[in-house]
């Protein structure tokens, strides 16, 4: 390998460690020991709350530029979390281009540590995360849109179709929660088009992100392309729902 091609790879290291890092402030005034590796991380939402015997560890915040997949960047703070002691991840805001300081990505949260076993602590957050649909025979679905600060992309409205009913513009930094008391196939879409399908279960929460669609077919343009609905990972989708829910509240 000659000493441009090393350069190079230094540069390109360097910039991978630039583009990630993860700031932690201790809040826990006692010493607390690595956990080992067998140990599981769990994570909660903005929206979710530790349970009463978990001991707060601190703040976190990571800023990522280089790689936006959510299991890299749990990945990522799972490690940090070990690391500082703590096994649970209580994310409280996450965002995607949008307040993340000229960043891709921002996550802020607290880290905690229970004394309880895993399958005690898995079981108190499945607990928590169905208390809504548990006993109602319904199920939600959870639209929301955000598309950070793309002026072309958010110029443009939505409105916002769920089956038969109007709710009204999706505009940049909107969200929706609906409640499905039938279950069958759930349309959602615009008043000019239906362009989302899936089947309803009762005892679920679907998260759907809205998003204006760009084009580039040709080098050096950007079309505007048709509007588009997503259904995402539910457990991502949940905390940015949250995120956004909390700030427009």
């Amino acid at each position: 390998m000659n000493i441009r091609k090393v350069f190079i790879f230094i540069l390109i290291a360097f910039a991978m460690f630039e583009c990630s890092t993860t700031n932690f402030t201790k809040t826990n005034s006692s010493k607390t020991a690595a956990l080992a590796e067998s140990r599981k991380i769990f994570i909660l939402t903005p929206n979710e709350i530790p349970s009463d015997d978990s001991i707060e560890i601190g703040y976190f915040e990571h800023l990522e530029d280089w790689n936006g997949s959510w299991d890299y960047l749990m990945k990522r703070i799972r490690k940090k979390a070990r690391e500082s002691g703590a096994n649970i991840i209580k994310i409280d805001q996450y965002f995607e281009g949008s307040k993340t300081k000229g960043h891709g990505y921002l996550i802020r949260g607290k880290f905690y540590l229970s004394k309880n076993q895993d399958i005690e602590i898995e079981d108190y957050i499945q607990s928590v995360r169905v208390k809504n649909v548990s006993n109602c025979n319904c199920s939600y679905v959870k639209v929301f849109r955000d598309e950070g600060s793309a002026i072309v992309k958010t110029a443009f409205k939505m409105d916002l179709v769920v089956n038969d009913s109007l709710l009204g513009k999706l505009t940049n930094k909107t969200a929706y929660s609906v409640k499905l008391n039938q279950e069958s196939e759930v349309f959602i879409g615009t008043s000019h088009s239906t362009n989302f399908l899936f089947e309803n279960n009762f005892g679920k929460e679907y998260y759907v992100i809205a998003t204006q669609n760009m084009t580039t077919s040709t080098p050096g343009t950007v079309m505007i392309g048709p509007k588009g609905f997503y259904l995402i990972e539910s457990l991502k989708g949940k905390v940015q729902f949250e995120t956004l829910e909390n700030l427009t509240k």
